[in-house]
């Protein structure tokens, strides 16, 4: 792995300043990162190399200034990344067989906001956005040294979004916010080196099409006593849908929307007080889930699976033990299934278009207990120290512990298996000497040996004899 960040800036005035930023990244792997289940531990065999290389670059330009009391910022980016991997395809008893993707994305973004405050929490934000999003997936599937290309796709979205928001006290103890997103989105995309034998009518298929979409969201602060406040907050969000790969064929999928109402009390201020601490519960509906599942060349893909709930219930904690040590905790519980499965993507999920359907409904709704790649539990705990070291020297040094529960990465027989379940630790240490510092880290203290990211290649994946296994010492 080699990558680098630089950034500049430069003041015009009092009020205005410019930075520049660029950020690469190039990382090269000699083989996949998965082991076989039940071989010697962090062990593979394969018939063919997995390897993968990965480059990404960005960069930006900042804008910060003051028009009298208005804060004024624009942030422009430029992003490249290109993806190439490499996937042992070879089937029990059957030639070797090499399966490689490359994905290229580009982005360019912008995002210009104004706001104002006032010293009593009210205020006023209006911004604008703009994303141009281009992604191109190729593929290609055969012997080793005689690859031949197979059904790839390009998807595409420019994205403009206009929001505001403002925030009222109506009240000695009452803050209220109101808010509005607008996002108009043109999607556009088509399918790549579709078979021959696909029909003439489907070759055409292109993700074209334009949709608005208005975004409300409010909020309640009440000061019940001077260190405790209650809160109530409503938002909506969304994600755009686009083009998929099945097989031979490119399938659109739609945009999935959440609505989250949340409420809870909070106490002190994490840095200012000795103790702080606060209590939250959420109700998230989610409309037309996009999730992976496996088709029927063994390859991901993904669909609208249905429609799904999920209840949060998290608390936090932290105490500053003394001036230079803070600890915290923090605990969060989730509870969400998929209430209404897309009757279009039911026998998919199960894998077989052959049984009962009321069988395939039991299947699907085992698979379905929990919302893909959405932990039950999750914990936290940590501690901070800090030092004064003279002579304009400093010391901080951060430890944390971290519970990851178990989770599903997508629906299906596959992809329904389970994945998380362990614990993650580390430790960093900073020295700053001035303009100058130092830092050191370690994680996975506890040499924890788990399932980070459960799909090691999508061609042997649900077989007994693999399984990722993604956490190891670093």
């Amino acid at each position: 792995i080699e990558g680098g960040r630089a950034a500049a800036r430069l003041d015009l005035s009092r009020d205005w300043s410019v930075e520049l930023i660029g950020i690469g990244q190039r990382i090269r792997g000699a083989d996949s990162q998965y082991a076989d289940r039940g071989d010697p531990p962090l062990t593979r065999a394969a018939p063919v190399t997995e390897g993968f290389s990965a480059d990404f670059g960005q960069a930006q330009l900042v804008v910060s200034g003051l028009l009298g009391t208005v804060h004024v910022r624009s942030t422009s980016g430029v992003t490249a990344h290109d993806l190439m991997e490499r996937y042992d395809a070879t089937a029990p008893d059957s030639p070797v067989r090499l399966f490689a993707q490359a994905n290229r994305t580009r982005m360019q973004a912008n995002e210009t906001r104004l706001w104002s405050s006032a010293p009593d929490g009210s205020g006023w934000l209006a911004g604008f956005s703009y994303i141009h999003n281009r992604t191109r997936l190729t593929r290609l599937f055969g012997a080793p040294g005689a690859l031949e290309p197979t059904t790839g796709v390009v998807n595409s979205i420019r994205e403009a979004t206009l929001y505001g928001e403002t925030s009222v006290r109506l009240l000695p103890g009452l803050l209220t916010t109101a808010g509005l997103r607008v996002t108009r989105s043109v999607l556009d995309g088509a399918g790549e080196d579709i078979a021959a034998r696909v029909p003439v009518a489907l070759l055409a298929m292109s993700a074209r099409r334009k949709q608005t979409i208005v975004l409300p969201s409010a909020a309640a602060l009440v000061d019940l006593t001077p260190r405790l406040q209650m809160f109530a907050r409503y938002q909506q969000g969304f994600r755009p849908g686009g083009l998929a790969i099945e097989s031979d064929f490119v399938r659109r999928f739609q945009n999935d929307r959440v609505a989250t109402i949340e409420a809870g009390l909070r106490t002190g201020r994490a840095g200012s007080d000795r103790f702080d601490g606060s209590l939250t519960l959420a109700h998230t509906a989610w409309r037309d889930i996009q999730a992976d599942f496996i088709d029927g060349s063994g390859l991901p893909s993904t669909a609208n699976i249905g429609d799904g709930r999920l209840w949060t219930i998290e608390g936090t904690l932290g105490a500053r033990i003394s001036d230079g040590l803070r600890v915290e905790a923090a605990l969060s519980y989730n509870d969400g299934q998929i209430d209404e499965p897309s009757a279009v993507r039911l026998f998919d999920l199960v894998g077989s278009f052959t049984i009962d359907p009321a069988a395939a409904r039991a299947q699907v709704a085992a698979r379905l207990s929990q919302i893909p790649n959405t932990a039950r539990v999750t914990a936290r705990t940590g501690a901070v120290y800090t030092r004064d070291l003279g002579s304009s020297a400093d010391l901080k040094v951060d430890g944390w512990l971290r519970y990851v529960g178990s989770s599903r990465l997508g629906v299906g027989p596959v992809l329904g298996q389970l994945q998380g379940s362990y614990l993650d630790s580390g430790i960093t240490a900073r020295i700053g000497l001035g303009a100058i510092g130092i830092s050191a880290g370690v994680t996975n203290l506890t040499n924890e040996r788990g399932n980070r990211f459960a799909l090691g290649t999508p061609f042997t994946t649900g077989r007994d004899d693999r399984e990722a296994a993604g956490l190891g010492d670093i």
